[in-house]
């Protein structure tokens, strides 16, 4: 009928919300994020890339924010918990 395709609608856009929003904090996390900039200020020592380790940290803490906005299973809730309690 009209409403389960409407709702299986809902749920297809959902799904693809929290798939794009993880491929973002996936990118926040990896080189030219978090690790890039801890790894630069190990090696140099400058100032500047603890304060973009610290940027990025904060925007990783947001998407972990904007991630738990989503219907999630326990398991997937359970592993944001993990990262951001």
């Amino acid at each position: 009928t009209n409403l389960e395709y409407l709702s299986m609608r809902e749920q297809i856009k959902s799904q693809i919300e929290l798939i794009k929003q993880t491929k973002e904090l996936t990118a926040l996390l990896g080189y030219g994020g978090v690790i890039h900039h801890f790894k630069n200020y190990l090696l140099r020592g400058e100032p500047e890339y603890v304060e973009l380790f610290n940027n990025s940290i904060q925007q990783v803490e947001t998407k972990l924010l904007q991630l738990r906005q989503h219907s999630l299973t326990a398991e997937q809730q359970s592993a944001i918990n993990l990262l951001y309690p």
